[in-house]
């Protein structure tokens, strides 16, 4: 069966990517998955002050929060067009994240949408979609 692994942080590019998918999936009948990430920066109260352990813990609380929130709108997507897919969340550094479990559940297609910045940065893509596309191993199909 094929498998598609759509990377998703919740943007206007993501919901197009997934919209992608589902277009991908239905002839297919594909297994979908999809993925969000958490990336796991450093928390500072002021210059160069790193945040307390406390105020970094529910920050992080607070992202994989919103992380999961994100996973269950595209949940209830696919499920409204009747395919039921897996959820992963994650946390560390998303691109590496995304091709390390793309490589290890042996998925055919990565599909994740790039970013709109305005002006002249729109002649490039995000750093997590340029750095996916470099490194993994797997097809990636970026959307606009």
């Amino acid at each position: 069966m094929y498998k598609i692994l759509l990377a998703t942080d919740g943007s206007e590019h993501s919901s197009r990517a997934a919209e992608e998918v589902l277009k991908l999936a239905q002839p297919l009948q594909a297994d979908i998955t999809a993925i969000s990430v958490v990336q796991a920066t450093p928390v500072y109260t002021g210059y160069d002050v790193p945040a307390s352990p406390w105020i970094t813990m529910e920050y992080l609380e607070g992202q994989e929060k919103a992380g999961q929130q994100i996973l269950e709108q595209v949940a209830a997507f696919f499920r409204e067009n009747g395919f039921n897919i897996d959820l992963i969340l994650e946390k560390g550094r998303a691109a590496d994240i995304i091709c390390q479990i793309a490589k290890d559940n042996n998925f055919d297609l990565i599909v994740m949408g790039s970013r709109g910045l305005g002006g002249i940065k729109q002649l490039f893509l995000g750093s997590v979609s340029s750095a996916v596309i470099h490194n993994a191993e797997t097809p990636v199909l970026v959307v606009k």
